[in-house]
């Protein structure tokens, strides 16, 4: 008689632990629907939380075509040893971008949020470029923005690295309820 009540005690037991999972899983779920997959091509807007986005045109340079801009740009690069980086080990991803600021946003944070990709590489806004290539500060109305990216050779694999020039990149703007991107290419 005790085996048959342990049996049913530990039977009970892990039917309550499979239904909880079940209705958690289902609630969030419910709760929080896949997000809308929204793509823009090169000269489309795109519109998150009241901000414009259109990509004029971007480019992929070199770091001494970036030194020409932006003077101590060397300063800010290093190797995984903290040494500065080989020009050859990095390259720079400017992106022109009109963009359209809502009054009550006079803020660069919505700007820090927009990331590059390719592929399974991702990296933020070079902030120290950004400042240097644009006013610090945003302001209401159109605009037109310099978005700088580093691209490192340490973050690829070295058979892609060789044809980084050849890569799709985009921008992702927002993540949730709408995976937002804008294409490069």
């Amino acid at each position: 008689m005790r085996k048959g009540l342990k049996r049913l005690i530990a039977g009970t037991a892990a039917l309550c632990v499979a239904s909880g999972f079940g209705w958690g899983f289902w609630r969030i779920n419910h709760l929080y629907p896949a997000a809308r997959n929204l793509q823009y091509a090169p000269g489309e807007t795109a519109q998150v939380n009241g901000f414009r986005f259109t990509v004029e045109s971007w480019d992929l340079i070199a770091m001494d075509e970036m030194a020409s801009l932006f003077a101590d740009v060397r300063h800010f690069y290093t190797d995984p040893d903290g040494n500065p980086a080989a020009d050859e080990d990095i390259r720079f991803l400017l992106v022109n971008m009109q963009v359209a600021v809502p009054e009550q946003y006079e803020s660069l944070d919505t700007l820090y949020g927009i990331s590059a990709c390719s592929g399974p590489w991702k990296n933020g806004l070079a902030i120290e470029i950004f400042s240097h290539i644009n006013a610090n500060q945003l302001v209401a109305g159109e605009q037109t923005l310099v978005l700088p990216y580093a691209v490192h050779r340490q973050q690829f694999l070295e058979e892609d690295w060789k044809f980084i020039d050849n890569r799709h990149f985009e921008l992702v703007v927002s993540l949730y309820p709408n995976y937002t991107v804008l294409n490069l290419a």
